[in-house]
């Protein structure tokens, strides 16, 4: 191949491993939210069997049909995360390997990344916050339960208000941590096979890719194409980064951030794109 042949296959390779990551974000947050939208349908069905007179409503034997459903959803949820965590570090090395490989860059006998020690712990830490969902949930369950037993609402209003809250702030929570956790662990692993990279291919640089969400960070917009050295930060808004979701950052810079560091060859700054 040319060079101008490789940069070409270098680029193709980075825009495919970009959208495996929109896809890996996408199809991992739909798994978990299909999990909790079968909790909520199977604890609709229970409090829509209740008696239609509360007087008639025995709490603790509402409470044991219901809450080993969240501990179900919990269980699995967490399961799932763990997996799925362990694919966004996969694909996070993938940035780095995929596009050097497809340019012809020679990989032969360089040591392959061991998952960082660190993703294993952001799994733990994102499974214990779906965990939280779920006993968040009980409370306010508990608390409506109870609000209706002692004849401050009626039952339908406590389905109601149960119903409500189980369809919306568990929902949003879950994208959150999905997004957030997974970008993390995706960024944690592209980092540490970038600094391994670095030390064989002295060329080798990173650069600031934009999520492309309609609603981004302005800071994160402008700085879409940064590069930067090996041991430099990008400059985002002020703010200085080794890559996205780079855990010295302000938190407000990391929650739900989409951006994405991608691999970039200084020797071919001057040669088409395309």
């Amino acid at each position: 191949m040319t060079n101008s042949e490789r940069r070409r296959a270098f680029n193709k390779a980075i825009k495919q491993a970009l959208a495996d990551k929109s896809g890996l974000l996408t199809l991992s947050e739909r798994r978990i939210l299909e999990l909790l939208t079968l909790a909520i349908s199977q604890i609709t069905d229970v409090l829509g069997n209740q008696p239609s007179d509360y007087q008639q409503w025995f709490l603790p034997q509402i409470e044991q049909q219901i809450y080993p459903l969240l501990n179900n959803f919990s269980l699995n949820a967490s399961a799932i995360f763990k997996e799925v965590t362990n694919n966004a570090a996969l694909a996070g090395i993938a940035m780095f390997d995929t596009p050097l490989i497809a340019s012809g860059v020679q990989m032969l006998g360089i040591t392959p990344l061991i998952i960082p020690e660190q993703v294993a712990a952001i799994a733990t830490f994102g499974g214990s916050r779906i965990s939280d969902i779920s006993q968040k949930a009980k409370l306010l369950i508990n608390s409506e339960l109870g609000l209706t037993l002692i004849g401050t609402q009626t039952s339908h209003q406590a389905i109601q208000n149960i119903g409500g809250y189980l369809k919306s702030s568990p929902i949003h929570r879950i994208k959150t941590i999905v997004k957030t956790e997974l970008s993390r662990a995706y960024a944690s692993a592209s980092a540490q096979r970038f600094s391994q990279l670095a030390t064989l291919f002295p060329d080798l640089q990173k650069q600031w890719h934009k999520s492309g969400k309609f609603h981004a960070r302005e800071s994160h917009v402008a700085a879409d194409k940064q590069i930067v050295a090996q041991h430099k930060n990008f400059t985002i808004g002020g703010v200085k980064m080794r890559y996205p979701h780079d855990p010295k950052a302000p938190a407000n810079e990391v929650i739900n951030c989409g951006c994405t560091m991608t691999p970039y060859l200084k020797s071919w700054q001057n040669l088409p794109t395309n």
